[in-house]
């Protein structure tokens, strides 16, 4: 009952924290640009396809297609999203009340990972509840909207409780894995810069272990060699369709020009999206200016530091100590020499344009050291952590008064809390140590505390749905013009459909099921990216047959459908059919960017091999598409003799193609299309996407999610004998 009793009062927290999502209607944490123009939308068709019993492999609804894994922000190789796209839909849209419990349901795991590490450093259950809870709710868990990086902060604990069982070798030979796989876990949730920094410092922990003794470790070496190939097992379904496209594709990371897999990342990036320094007291004061919010609260960060002065002659208080303090200066990049050196010298590390996130490792540690602080007597009775919440207030209530008496601007509101619960904790710090209170009630009062102090932070500048002015209810955009959408759904498939960005800047295409040519991405594939010439030619070639858009903005033009609001669809006579025959081909040398790309394409195809041998003869060809699917699609041909049929879809590896059956090889024509060659007579082709990188990547990580079953079998079988 008390192992039931501590996960159940965590989640009973959580909810009542998020009493905004869980218990009115009025509020959504989704109303953000990059939540209700991009998340949702890959979300919402996730859920359609697994709800139709498909997995979702390919995504067709932007930029003529492109890879759903690869893109690695979608969070489709994450086996907790399933659980989300599988609940019932509300007439074929994800519920949001569904959403806002997802949202609940990552910091409980966060929290309760977090009260996991705490137990087994043999704290107590009501300081771990205490610890569990701070992390989970406040710092960077507290902050961060976007599911994939929440989703892969959570296993921070996890990774940080094998370490420390490796340094005290407790169980080593199974906790070093056991700590690769939670790394790798992390690695599948979507989004890989908060797992790069959880590397980094599993890798300053392996460098230390190997050589705390003067002498390289043997043993060491070897388990972090299992730690490295767990790591590389779990997270395979994420990691190889990642690299796969990465090597393909381009990625905006804030500079004019997107980067390739072989350009780094600039370092000017780095130090954009970094702390300042100010950020070192935003641990404490809450609306400092800072890039990802570092702030933890003076309760918890000043029973954090109590803990590493009055205990550090504890092991594992020195090592949580040196993670908290590595991921905090880590976090302030430009101003960290040593920072730089890793970036330059440490592989991939580069990749992590947002040296901010680091801080999650400073919360995580600051998290159980508040948990050893609660329980140590040294803390409650030290006189210097007393002063220091009792003094405090007075310095900064008498600062506060000299800066508002001199004309200063108005300052935050909410920094007025930090003081005044410090003199609180002071109090009840005083009382605990005279025995006047309960031990169970002290803790209780000390959670109480930190959650006020984090709810100053986490959340708290929300919107209401009712407010009219002073903010965009970004959500309310997914919604627009239903009839434009429900009219295109009516349409013969397949067609492709360019649509006003400034107008509908959501992916409506994931959302509503309706191809379009562009959207809102992180990266792209570099063929179609590189692609020169004339736009309006680009689109016809791709064969955008309609437009959405309050006006016509090219010749050729014709008005099909007129919305409510005055949003207009538009059909494109120009624009090619989605898929047509050619009979000649020619070779072009330099890839992508190519102004040849403008010619005529109904006669000859674009190829980089040497041209085809294709025929030339009397005869009409016939093409008639039969299925349609976002990874798999079908259709007839009749050829008079040897020619090329030509799909304006995305050429990228791990489709497949059947002529009648057998294997046929998908060429790459037109810089950026793919192309079959079919020889005389009436044929069925079929085309499916089937990328190695997520079959061997589903394997390997099937794998090594069964081999950590194994060792937490016989983990948990050794702890208990």
């Amino acid at each position: 009952m008390r192992r039931i009793l501590a996960p159940a009062v965590i989640l009973l927290v959580c909810t009542l924290f998020y009493w905004r999502f869980t218990l009115t209607n009025e509020y959504t944490w989704l109303d953000s640009p990059d939540l209700a123009y991009q998340v949702m939308p890959w979300l919402q068709f996730q859920a359609s396809e697994w709800q139709a019993g498909r997995i979702p492999l390919w995504d067709p609804y932007h930029w003529s297609g492109q890879p759903l894994y690869g893109q690695v922000i979608t969070g489709a190789a994450f086996p907790l999203n399933w659980i989300l796209f599988n609940l019932p839909l509300n007439d074929g849209w994800i519920r949001q009340s569904y959403m806002h419990w997802y949202f609940v349901l990552m910091h409980f795991l966060g929290a309760f990972f977090c009260y996991l590490l705490c137990r087994d450093l043999k704290r107590s259950r009501g300081a771990s509840i205490v610890a569990g809870c701070a992390f989970g709710l406040g710092g960077y868990m507290g902050v961060i909207d976007w599911p994939v990086m929440l989703n892969g902060a959570m296993w921070t604990p996890l990774v940080i409780l094998f370490l420390l069982r490796v340094a005290r070798n407790d169980r080593a030979n199974l906790s070093a894995p056991l700590a690769g796989a939670m790394l790798g876990i992390a690695f599948l949730s979507g989004h890989h810069q908060v797992p790069i920094f959880i590397g980094l410092m599993s890798g300053g922990m392996w460098i230390y272990l190997i050589l705390r003794n003067g002498n390289p470790d043997l043993k060491m070496v070897w388990r972090a060699a299992s730690f490295g190939v767990m790591t590389g097992l779990v997270s395979a379904l994420q990691m190889l369709p990642a690299i796969e496209y990465g090597k393909l594709a381009k990625r905006w990371v804030g500079i004019d020009d997107p980067v390739g897999w072989a350009d780094k990342v600039p370092y000017q990036m780095q130090a954009q999206f970094s702390n300042p320094p100010i950020s070192l007291l935003g641990t404490v004061f809450p609306a400092l200016p800072t890039s990802t919010d570092s702030f933890f609260g003076v309760v918890a960060v000043s029973l954090a530091v109590a803990a590493v002065i009055l205990l550090r002659r504890r092991p594992e208080v020195r090592l949580l100590g040196a993670i908290g303090l590595g991921g905090l200066l880590y976090s302030i990049a430009p101003f960290n020499l040593f920072q730089g050196i890793l970036y330059a010298l440490v592989p991939m590390v580069e990749k992590a344009r947002s040296p901010s996130m680091a801080v999650v490792l400073f919360h995580a540690a600051c998290a159980a050291l508040l948990a050893y602080a609660i329980d140590s007597k040294e803390v409650r009775q030290s006189r210097p952590l007393h002063w220091f919440l009792l003094g405090l207030p007075v310095i900064f209530y008498t600062a506060v008064m000299v800066y508002v008496y001199k004309g200063g601007v108005p300052i935050d509101e909410r920094l007025l809390m930090t003081p005044l619960l410090a003199l609180l904790s002071c109090a009840l710090m005083a009382l605990w140590r005279k025995g006047e209170v309960s031990s169970t009630f002290a803790k209780s009062a000390l959670l109480f505390l930190i959650l006020m102090e984090l709810g100053n932070i986490s959340f708290y500048a929300i919107g209401s749905k009712y407010l009219k002015t002073g903010r965009e209810n970004f959500v309310a955009h997914l919604a627009q013009d239903p009839d434009v959408f429900a009219y295109l759904q009516t349409l013969p498939r397949p067609f492709r459909v360019d649509i006003d960005g400034q107008k509908l800047p959501a992916n409506m295409g994931d959302w509503h099921g309706v191809e379009t040519y562009n959207g809102y991405l992180a990266s792209l594939t570099a063929n179609i990216q590189q692609l020169g010439g004339d736009e309006e030619k680009k689109l016809d070639l791709f064969a955008v047959n309609y437009a959405v858009r309050m006006e016509s903005n090219r010749k050729g033009q014709e008005e099909v459908f007129k919305g409510k609001s005055g949003m207009k669809v538009f059909r494109n006579s120009t624009a090619m059919p989605r898929a047509w025959i050619v009979h000649q081909t020619r070779k072009i040398e330099a890839p992508g960017i190519n102004p040849e790309i403008n010619k005529d394409p109904r006669k000859e195809a674009l190829v980089y091999t040497e041209p085809l041998k294709l025929e030339t003869c009397q005869g009409e060809d016939r093409l008639q598409w039969n299925t349609r699917r976002p990874a798999a699609s079908s259709l007839a041909v009749e050829l008079p003799c040897r020619a090329m049929v030509v799909i304006a879809d995305i050429y990228f590896p791990g489709w497949k193609a059947t002529v009648d059956g057998k294997p046929a090889e998908i060429l790459e024509v037109n810089a950026a299309m793919r192309g079959i060659v079919v020889e005389k007579g009436v044929h069925q082709i079929s085309m499916r996407y089937r990328p190695m990188s997520v079959i061997a990547g589903a394997g390997l990580t099937a794998l090594g999610l069964l081999i950590m079953a194994v060792l937490l079998i016989k983990g948990a079988r050794a702890h208990s004998s």
